[in-house]
Order: structure tokens, then C-alpha cells, then sequence
């Protein structure tokens, strides 16, 4: 078992890890509109995916994206000897090596920040490497940003991938509010191991948080329930509250479309929140979990999203979507 020192790596201007973009001036509104979105990296057909997922994003606005499996891959670049392009209707054409870059022509006017977890060398394909990792895109003033690379188990093959929780400190109307997102482990002993350290690590940032992403795992796994104080381990554990139950408390849960990759029962991913396969439907695996949100009594869920349920190739024998995942969406505001 080998592990590696935790440590925050606050940014800077010179971060190589860190991009941004100018952020417009925006009126706040006393709402918090928040995305999660795996982007199932490069995966074919990904010149049309990536045309639906930008017009997704420009149909299903957030103050806060956060993105799960955003890759640098140099290859796709050199092997297709083109770059990529944003035609003048917005469509995009040819390919590029950076897929921020693609999210940055999608969302124009935000600050966006890109951390790499894991690196691939592929020296005997010719590739020189592929890095995957966490991006998150804001159109409200980031005040803050930081990481924590987790620890990893080389000796656990389901363990296989370096993964780490990245996080913005963002000026909301509500106030500032710390956003954490994260890409757990296959392993559950991994991801035991990842949460508690995740819980150190906010336990360091004040109060209101949201922690979201891609957390490989369903609601009754000991990651989840230790998070959300269900389950301790050494007498420890979250106090983290899971949205979706407050949404589906309020019956404010939403699908932005009809459709879904199990025909015979359509409404079942409302009904289970499930997120995970965008195929074959059958695992909420993707959360927004709220922690503090106690000290803003005026603030409350007000809407939970399943977006991008619409198959994108218009086949239902064969269906594409924007990711294998179906992205959410989170609306807190002010009481009625």
C-alpha cells in the first residue's frame, strides 16, 4: 500500500493547473444555480456530443459547472492534424487536444480552473500523455480555489486512477459559499478511505458548502453514509445533508426532457434520481450534498434537475447522449 502526503495546493497566477477567463459584471439574483456534469471524456461520437453538451449548457444555465473526466489528450490533435474550430453558428468542427478549451468557447465570460488527478504516458503509441481531472467553470467572482490530492492504494486494482476534490470559494447573493467537487474511486475501500479524508479537508473552509460530482456510489454505500452521518468509522463522521432527499421532500424534482435509455419505464429515473448509465439507467451516483446551509434560514432546495435524458442521434434503438452520466442540476434560493 503506498500513499501519498495530503497537501492543499492553493493557486496562484502561476499555476499551471489554473486557467481563466474574464468574468462579466452580473446583477446576483438571491438564487444559487449549480451543474454537475461527467463529461465521459473523449468518448465517440464526440464531436456531436460536445455540440449537445454546449447547447445543453446554454439551455440549462448555472452560476457553477462543475466537470468530472475533463481530459488533455495530445493525441487527439496530432493524430487528427486539424485543430478544432467553433463555426460561426456555434457548431464546432475538427478536434483539439484540451477539452476546457472547448468549455471555455461553451461558456464565454466565466472563470474556469482545471486540476489533472491522473496522468497516462502512452510513449510506445507515440502519444506523449493523457491527463483527466476535475473543471469547474463560474460566471459569479471566485475568491478562492484550492485542492487536495486523496490518497491512492496501489495495491487495490479497483483503485486505479489518482483522484483528488477540488474547490471554489464563490460570491454568491446568498454570500460566499465553498463548492467542493470530487471523482471518487471503483473501489469502496477507497472511497471510505478518500471521505474521510475529504471530510479534514472541508472541515478547514466555513460554512455553507456543497459538495458535488461523479461519487461512484449509491446512497446506501458506507462513503455516503459515513458523509452524511449515517455511518461512523473511529467514532467520526459527516454531517453533510443529501439534496436530493430535500428536493424530493419539497417535489421539486425535475427532468429537462422526456426520454430515458430504459423505454419500458421512462419515469423511473425521476422517481430514483438515477443518473447512472444514461443507457441503461439504474444508480443515483451523482450528487449535491449540503452541509451549513442551517446558517442561511432564508435559502432552501428549490429545484433538483436530471438533465440531458434526450438521446442526441434521435434513435431510440440505438441512443446517444451527452455522456454516459445525465448531468444534475441544483437551485437554492430564498424561502417562499
Amino acid at each position: 500500500k503506498d500513499s501519498k502526503k495530503d497537501q492543499d495546493h492553493k493557486k496562484d497566477s502561476k499555476s499551471k493547473s489554473s486557467k481563466s477567463n474574464a468574468a462579466e459584471p452580473r446583477t446576483l439574483s438571491r438564487s444559487l444555480t449549480l451543474t454537475s456534469f461527467n463529461l465521459w471524456n473523449f468518448n465517440e461520437p464526440y464531436l456531436q456530443r460536445l455540440n449537445a453538451i454546449c447547447a445543453l449548457l446554454s439551455d440549462k444555465p448555472a452560476d457553477w459547472v462543475g466537470f468530472q473526466e475533463a481530459r488533455y489528450d495530445y493525441y487527439k490533435e496530432w493524430d487528427s492534424g486539424e485543430q478544432y474550430q467553433q463555426s460561426a453558428s456555434g457548431s464546432f468542427n475538427g478536434t483539439h487536444r484540451f477539452q476546457v478549451e472547448h468549455l471555455a468557447e461553451c461558456l464565454p465570460g466565466h472563470q474556469f480552473a482545471f486540476d489533472p488527478a491522473h496522468t497516462d504516458l502512452h510513449t510506445d503509441t507515440g502519444r506523449f500523455h493523457v491527463d483527466e481531472g476535475l473543471a469547474s467553470f463560474s460566471r459569479l467572482p471566485v475568491l478562492a480555489s484550492s485542492y487536495l490530492r486523496l490518497t491512492r492504494d496501489f495495491g487495490d486494482e479497483f483503485d486505479a486512477h489518482q483522484r483528488l476534490v477540488q474547490r471554489s470559494l464563490v460570491e454568491t447573493s446568498l454570500g460566499p459559499v465553498n463548492l467542493f467537487q470530487t471523482h471518487l474511486s471503483l473501489s469502496p475501500k477507497a472511497r471510505l478511505r478518500n471521505v474521510r479524508e475529504i471530510w479534514a479537508y472541508v472541515q478547514r473552509f466555513s460554512s455553507p458548502q456543497v459538495l458535488l460530482g461523479d461519487l461512484n456510489a449509491t446512497p446506501n454505500d458506507q462513503a455516503i453514509r459515513y458523509l452524511c452521518g449515517k455511518f461512523k468509522q473511529d467514532g467520526e463522521s459527516g454531517d453533510f445533508v443529501d439534496a436530493w432527499s430535500l428536493a424530493e421532500d419539497r417535489s421539486v424534482i425535475r427532468s429537462s426532457s422526456e426520454g430515458s435509455g430504459d423505454r419500458k419505464d421512462p419515469d423511473k429515473v425521476i422517481r430514483n434520481g438515477y443518473t447512472f448509465s444514461s443507457f441503461e439507467p439504474n444508480k443515483r451516483i451523482d450528487f449535491f450534498l449540503l452541509r451549513g446551509w442551517d446558517l442561511l434560514p432564508e435559502a432552501r432546495v428549490q429545484g433538483f434537475e436530471i438533465l440531458g435524458r434526450q438521446t442526441i442521434n434521435g434513435s431510440n434503438e440505438a441512443p446517444m447522449y451527452v455522456s454516459d452520466h445525465f448531468p444534475i442540476q441544483l437551485i437554492l434560493g430564498e424561502r417562499e
